[in-house]
């Protein structure tokens, strides 16, 4: 029962790790779409990069 419980968390830690390279490109091209240090565009830069993590 712990190894199943083990190799589902160690599964999910891989694939995360794995599509990290995807987030981290696309938001930095994000960043350089999306000009701007005011407030607006700094929300807009953070709320897509959260709707990148949650896909």
């Amino acid at each position: 029962m712990l190894g199943f419980f083990v190799q589902t968390i160690v599964k999910r830690w891989l694939v995360l790790f794995e599509n990290m390279g995807y987030i981290e490109s696309t938001s930095i091209y994000i960043g350089g779409y999306v000009y701007g240090t005011d407030d607006k565009s700094r929300l807009l830069r953070r709320t897509m990069a959260r709707y990148l993590c949650l896909t």
